[in-house]
């Protein structure tokens, strides 16, 4: 083949030079630019050796252009498919031209990567016209195969992921309408076992701490028996599960079982399942149950098989989930109905008057006892307005003013004549109190009536006597001494107050409510001299008013706070006379903190937790779960998920603090499983989920010694939590929290420090007491540390606290390896 000269390109560039150009002429230049172009060129001889190769095809083999000469195809490349010799002998033989005939191999430019080439063979012909040789030319589209092929494969994933997207649905619809954990495990069982190619499968659920098989299918009673002890001295596929919250895949399901589980092995023999999996079903972070399953073939669990199993597995833990909640509602619904025909019951016994109103003020509901105080039948109430049958008029005033304000009105005082009585004047001491739902709404108004005629005569009459006994005891002085015991034993605060409101009596009661002096030391002075000044300035102003109007006033109640200790106390006033003669006051003072305590602690817990709040919380917390797993959420609607599942769980964790709270209250104690667990070990956990959860957090962890014993894990993890939330809140600002344990022989103690302004002495004593914190904040309802004292407590342990500047604040644990009494 010739290259044509400069002279001749300079030539070809004049004007008409392409037209002089012969037919043979522009083949030959048109072939030598195809031959020096990127596309591989080869020409065979007619016994098809190659005669000639171009660049391109030498650089497309790795071979020199020489070495392809004299050779045979399958000498030249003799890892190529044997199709493209058997391609050029076609041509050969039939003088056609075969186009773009695919073919693969290997060549030495890439050695051991397979190629793909589209080939189209030409014959070359001699000036007779007769086949001398071939023309070959390639076209390498390795490149544009690979592509089908991962199309192909996309699109077999993408029918795959279709139709396990079909089989979840279709396992989605009953499951979605099973409202019992039986229910549930029937359709897992019916409907998911076939989806997954599963022979045999149970349900069991985790029922406190045992496991209770819901259904089953494919499994005989050996083979349940034994794959049901989770809790045994030696793990098992299941207790692994239910511990890590992970699924266990038994792949080879004999060999896995005798290498893992000897012990399970042994007591399960010979079994006609190849493969099995154990799958915990999780919802709000906890196993309620174990999903198994096993499979007479051997199966190798893909990646996709793994998620479509866990897929299903989370269907079904949500549908046991809703289960559970729809069991404990209908429980709960059943409970309501029955205290709603003991309370009923109860208002129709109550010998005191008892009566609701709605918010148009109407009776809905009034016992016996109180429609027979109005002096009309039960019946004759109801749906009728109290304007109609209150006698006294600042009644109807109180229950607006309630109804208005949602604040309850105590001790209101009633003296009228009353359509049921005796046509005298008789006293009443009422109550009135709003009735609202959950979120505040006002349902209507309740009120409690007492009749105290007989005990407002008494005070009339004890307040003459006073007096008489008070002029008495001027004139006879050897009744004083007689006086002085019977004030002094009362259990109730007695004083008495001259005109210029300073003591000049008051008994050992009345002392001990403001401290520890003696009663001789109160003597002389004002209420000034020794009580908080809020009830100092409130009962001189109404002793003044006494003392000016000549008037008692009785059942004032005084309360408020003073360096951490809550106060309340019910005092009376009334004016001590001889004959016309105001001499002073008469002062009676209950202590009722107790009391108001109990009241406020009741109030408080029934508006938290006694309207349903776990329910309705229960369904958020799961809902935002099952979105979570959805991957189609745009980044801020992830966030804002994440954010409603981590407010739900803050709130799940004050009330279930609040159920504790009951509990203790009720004299019940926290309860506590006692099960072997490592304190080092649980407060590495409790760390690394709040360090999860607080990224900004530093808290640092040691221990020394044997840090085991027999606690309730999940209680002494609620402690440790309560303690270090407790020390990331109130220590200084970006201060490490430090966290040790030490075991010796009968106990470890554990300690948790953080640094920053220290707590006050006078604090200390109050740290553990419920709805107390030591600073003020707003991320909890300051239970944490009461709570913290009685899991200790309820483990035969103690809990201390110290506070100074140098060695910052730090909460001490005592706890006993064992239960007292037990051996080890």
């Amino acid at each position: 083949m010739s290259v044509a000269r400069g002279e001749d390109m300079n030539a070809a560039n004049t004007p008409g030079a392409w037209e002089a150009l012969s037919d043979g002429d522009l083949a030959g230049s048109l072939l030598e630019a195809l031959w020096g172009s990127p596309v591989p060129i080869a020409i065979f001889d007619s016994q098809l050796r190659v005669a000639r190769v171009n660049p391109a095809m030498a650089q497309l083999n790795g071979v020199s252009a020489s070495a392809h000469v004299g050779r045979r195809l399958s000498e030249a490349l003799p890892l190529l498919d044997v199709r493209a010799e058997e391609s050029l002998r076609q041509v050969m033989r039939t003088g056609q031209p075969l186009l773009n005939v695919a073919y693969s191999g290997e060549t030495e430019a890439v050695p051991g990567a397979k190629r793909d080439w589209l080939g189209s063979v030409f014959p070359v012909r001699g000036p007779r016209g007769e086949a001398i040789g071939l023309c070959v030319i390639v076209n390498e589209i390795s490149a544009l195969r690979r592509q089908e092929d991962a199309a192909r494969r996309a699109q077999a994933d993408a029918e795959r992921a279709s139709r396990r997207l079909e089989a979840l649905q279709q396992l989605g619809e009953p499951l979605s309408s099973a409202l019992t954990p039986a229910r549930v495990a029937h359709v897992v069982l019916h409907v998911g076992l076939p989806l997954l190619d599963a022979d045999a499968g149970s349900v069991a659920a985790i029922e406190q701490g045992a496991l209770v098989v819901l259904g089953r299918s494919g499994f005989c009673d050996e083979t349940i028996a034994c794959w049901a002890r989770a809790h045994g001295a030696r793990p098992t596929p299941h207790s692994d599960a239910m511990a890590s919250g992970n699924p266990v895949f038994l792949e080879r399901l004999e060999e896995d079982l005798k290498k893992l589980y000897p012990e399970q092995a042994q007591l399960l023999g010979p079994t006609p399942f190849a493969s099995a999996v154990v799958v915990p079903l999780m919802a709000d972070g906890r196993a309620l149950g174990l999903l198994s399953l096993a499979f007479t073939k051997a199966r190798s669990f893909s990646g996709d098989d793994r998620s479509f199993i866990l897929a299903l597995a989370a269907q079904c833990a949500q549908a046991l989930h809703r289960a559970r909640l729809f069991e404990a509602e209908q429980q709960q619904r059943a409970r309501a109905e029955q205290n709603a025909l003991l309370l009923d019951t109860f208002i129709a016994a109550a010998p005191c008057g008892l009566a609701f109103f709605d918010t148009e003020l109407r009776y809905r509901k009034i016992n016996p006892a109180l429609a027979a105080i109005n002096g009309q039948p039960v019946g004759e109430h109801l749906g009728r307005s109290a304007d109609g049958l209150v006698g006294h008029p600042g009644t109807v005033q109180a229950l607006r003013q309630v109804a208005a304000t949602h604040a309850p009105l105590e001790g209101l005082s009633l003296a009228v004549q009353t359509p049921g009585g005796s046509g005298r004047s008789r006293s009443w001491l009422a109550s009135i109190f709003p009735v609202c739902g959950p979120e505040g709404t006002l349902f209507g108004v309740g009120t409690t009536v007492t009749e105290v005629t007989s005990l407002r005569d008494s005070e009339h009459e004890r307040e003459r006597l006073l007096g008489e006994l008070r002029e008495a005891l001027r004139e006879r002085n050897e009744s004083v001494a007689l006086l002085e015991h019977l004030l002094d034993a009362a259990p109730l605060g007695f004083a008495l107050l001259g005109p210029d409101l300073r003591f000049l009596e008051a008994n050992r009661a009345f002392a001990a409510l403001w401290g520890d002096k003696p009663a001789e030391d109160y003597l002389g002075k004002t209420f000034a001299d020794f009580a908080p000044a809020p009830l100092a300035e409130r009962a001189t102003a109404q002793c003044k008013q006494v003392l000016a109007s000549g008037e008692p006033m009785t059942d004032v109640e005084f309360c408020g706070e003073d360096c951490g200790r809550r106060w309340a106390y019910l005092g009376s006033w009334f004016p001590v006379r001889s004959a016309d003669r105001v001499l002073g006051l008469g002062v009676v003072l209950r202590d009722v903190a107790a009391q108001r305590a109990a009241q406020e602690f009741q109030r408080h817990l029934l508006g938290i937790v006694g309207h349903e709040l776990r329910n309705p919380l229960a369904a958020i917390s799961a809902s935002a779960a099952c979105l979570l797993h959805s991957s189609a959420l745009s980044g801020r609607d992830r966030q804002v998920l994440t954010r409603i599942a981590a407010g739900s769980s803050r709130i799940e964790r004050i009330v279930g603090d609040l159920l504790d709270f009951t509990l203790v209250h009720a004299g019940k104690g926290i309860p506590v499983s006692r099960q072997p667990a490592d304190l080092g070990s649980l407060c590495l956990q409790v760390i690394d989920e709040i360090e999860a959860s607080q990224p900004q957090a530093k808290i640092a962890c040691r221990g020394e010694g044997d840090g085991r014993g027999e606690w309730d894990a999940a209680r002494l993890a609620q402690l440790v939590a309560n303690l270090v939330t407790n020390a990331l809140k109130h220590g200084a600002q970006g201060s490490s929290i430090e966290v040790r344990w030490h075991g010796s022989e009968d106990e470890v103690l554990l300690e948790v420090r953080n640094s920053g302004e220290p707590i006050a002495e006078a604090l200390l004593p109050h740290l553990f007491q419920p709805f107390g914190q030591a600073s003020h904040s707003d991320h909890g309802i300051g239970l944490g540390l009461f709570i913290s004292r009685q899991i200790a407590a309820a483990h035969g342990g103690t809990i201390e606290a110290r506070s100074d500047l140098s060695e910052g604040t730090v909460f001490s644990v005592r706890l006993p390896r064992r239960q007292a009494g037990r051996d080890p």
